[in-house]
């Protein structure tokens, strides 16, 4: 027993310090993807750099969630992994060369997203019932967010069965989405890292800035779509 639970910590601390200099490529090549021109080759190579160091980032907290269980880290990963394939996947349709009906390859993150968006909104009452009520209003926060970019994403699909070349409204998505994603590997390396009260501050406040930079870019591209 004393060795499956030695194995298991150093299993633990090994994917953790993977995890964590993931994350730290993951910041560095999404902030120079952010500041740089777009569609130029400095942000197209770092671009891709920070969509496969946060693949990695999602992917090594769900191990990490699953050797100590921890439905919060679970949840937020994933919330990660959602919104960085999501706008991976965008920048693919806008790059499409001809009509292009989605699969279910396609809607497979949707109905990941509404599950996850869901246990993150239910979770928390199984929290309460129990007494626990660390951290069950942030999750709560970040889960209608979840939900409501599902919500978002589902009426595309609903409304465009076929997806046509070259729509720059998939760009305004990549740029949110990526954004939305850089937000959230923000937020978790100042949660982890720096100690502040109340601690909900340092959750959402990187949501908040982001919230503005999204519509700043957001609204730039609109300009260049009309």
């Amino acid at each position: 027993m004393e060795v499956v639970q030695k194995n298991n910590y150093n299993a633990h601390y090994i994917i953790l310090i993977f995890h964590i200099i993931c994350g730290a490529i993951a910041l560095l090549t999404g902030l120079i993807a952010i500041i740089t021109p777009k569609g130029g080759s400095i942000h197209l190579l770092t671009g891709k750099i920070f969509y496969w160091a946060m693949l990695l980032v999602g992917g090594s907290s769900f191990i990490l969630a699953t050797l100590k269980f921890n439905p919060f880290l679970l949840a937020i990963g994933i919330f990660s992994l959602y919104m960085v394939i999501s706008g991976r996947r965008a920048l693919f349709y806008y790059r499409l060369i001809e009509n292009y009906k989605p699969t279910l390859v396609d809607k497979l993150p949707l109905y990941i997203g509404l599950l996850t968006g869901l246990f993150m909104i239910i979770y928390p009452i199984y929290m309460i019932m129990f007494h626990q009520t660390e951290g069950i209003f942030i999750l709560i926060i970040f889960g209608a967010i979840l939900l409501l970019m599902v919500y978002n994403d589902l009426k595309i699909f609903y409304n465009n069965p076929v997806f046509v070349p070259y729509n720059r409204k998939w760009i305004i998505k990549h740029i949110g989405m990526m954004l939305g994603t850089y937000i959230a590997t923000t937020t978790a390396f100042l949660v982890n890292v720096v100690h502040f009260n109340p601690p909900w501050v340092l959750w959402l406040s990187p949501t908040l800035v982001g919230i503005l930079l999204i519509r700043y870019f957001n609204k730039q591209w609109k300009a260049k779509t009309i």
